[in-house]
């Protein structure tokens, strides 16, 4: 428990620049791009919200199989992660 009043600190120091970091600075750098604080602080929200909409435009069954090489297959006996078949490779547009 020796860390703990740093820890903390660190912990609130953090908490504080929170806001700072997700309304304050995203303004100030599209401000110096020439917009205005709100209208860079939009751009940036609508940015967010835009990359998690995406348009398919193509869809093609792949027409190749990949092996399992070692280094996949050492991950997946220590970590038991494991790499999903793609049934389908998709074309999309990031909103």
């Amino acid at each position: 428990m020796y860390f703990l009043p740093i820890s903390l600190a660190i912990f609130l120091v953090f908490l504080l620049l929170t806001p700072f970091l997700i309304f304050i600075l995203p303004a100030v750098a599209f401000a110096k791009l020439g917009l205005s604080p709100f209208a860079g602080l939009a751009f940036f929200f609508f940015c967010l919200i835009g990359s998690l909409i995406n348009i398919p435009v193509y869809r093609k069954e792949p027409d190749y199989h990949e092996e399992v090489d070692d280094i996949t297959d050492l991950f997946n006996r220590l970590f038991g992660i494991r790499v999903p078949k793609t049934k389908e490779n998709i074309i999309a547009l990031n909103l």
